[in-house]
């Protein structure tokens, strides 16, 4: 790979532009110049890498002269607002904010999926939400070798993809439960603590969440099948890291258990653990941390003629997020398509 980028981080204080800023260091990208820009909340603070302390810059109209690659870890409002000045000063964007994510020209990518759409677009690659990162690394081998006619699927959503405010709040609850005092929330609509919220994100008219459609979307572009049909549910849950997803598919060929196992272990991107009478199955807690989507619970489904039923688990801020945006930018550096 090419040495001497200059890369920028743009929220480098949040979860997860700290961990892309600690895999980057992790995977020893090549590194002549890291930037680090926010908005107000987080400029002037500092982050280290390296053993050295850098400052957070405000983001403005001259942040990104002489930046080769930024990682937009920030809402979709400041992406909205930045991406056009990144892209005056010919700086390649990996967008995490889901604001390029639908456009047709712009390509969102899952790097064990569908690598091979980088380079079409314009110097935008949007990621998909870290809950279908997961979903489309255990379903996308499954869809290459049998055909996915229909997903059913139930997400698990940790509080860390709310940031750390919100897994403050559950801490809190917690606390205040064993101690016998009232639950208060502010980050959560309810009680989070002991508690699942079938309710994640904005409520449709169909009776959906955007997250739900959102997700299958996404899911469809990325295994570039319009016709995939999906029902989603998806589930706040009071763990702190790692979604996780029970997922019953339909095939066009009858695959068993056993195929379905094989291909697994087989894909990129996927450890499968799948011994449940030795008790091993994949948890959210085991994913922490982990650069792998763990699946398990691999079973004939009893509902349908050719369904297979799994369950996935996947760290949401890591290979959800950080690694699959770093992973995107090493195969830009190794095919030459950066810019």
């Amino acid at each position: 790979m090419p040495s001497g980028l200059s890369v920028a981080v743009i929220e480098p204080t949040d979860l997860v532009g700290t961990e892309i800023i600690r895999l980057l260091e992790e995977r020893s990208f090549p590194l002549a110049e890291l930037v680090l820009l926010g908005g107000r909340r987080s400029a002037g603070e500092q982050v280290e890498y390296r053993g050295v302390r850098i400052s957070v810059r405000a983001a403005d109209g001259a942040s990104f002269e002489g930046v080769d690659l930024a990682f937009f870890s920030c809402d979709r409002t400041m992406s909205e607002g930045l991406t056009g000045t990144a892209r005056a000063s010919r700086t390649t964007v990996i967008d995490l904010s889901s604001r390029h994510a639908l456009m047709d020209s712009v390509p969102l990518v899952v790097p064990e999926v569908n690598a091979d759409v980088l380079g079409k677009g314009q110097g935008i690659i949007s990621c998909p939400r870290a809950a279908t990162v997961e979903l489309v690394l255990a379903l996308a081998p499954i869809h290459n070798a049998a055909r996915v006619r229909r997903v059913f699927a139930t997400s698990f959503h940790p509080v860390s993809e709310l940031g750390g405010q919100a897994m403050d709040e559950l801490t809190g609850q917690v606390r205040d439960i064993f101690s016998f005092r009232e639950v208060s929330a502010g980050v959560f609509p309810g009680q989070m603590a002991f508690n699942m919220i079938p309710l994640v994100s904005t409520l449709t008219e169909g009776g959906y969440t955007e997250e739900e459609l959102v997700m299958t979307m996404e899911t469809r572009k990325i295994l570039r099948d319009q016709a995939l049909r999906m029902s989603v549910t998806c589930v706040r849950v009071p763990v702190f890291y790692s979604h996780g997803v029970t997922m019953i598919v339909e095939t066009e060929r009858k695959i068993g258990p056993g195929e379905a196992r094989e291909i697994l272990e087989k894909a990129p991107g996927i450890a499968v653990q799948d011994e449940p009478a030795a008790g091993v199955f994949p948890t959210q807690v085991q994913a922490a941390g982990t650069d792998e989507c763990l699946v398990g619970r691999i079973r004939e489904d009893l509902g349908h003629d050719n369904g297979i039923a799994l369950w996935a688990v996947c760290d949401n801020i890591r290979k959800g997020s950080a690694l699959n945006a770093v992973q995107i930018a090493e195969h830009l550096l190794r095919t030459g398509t950066l810019g």
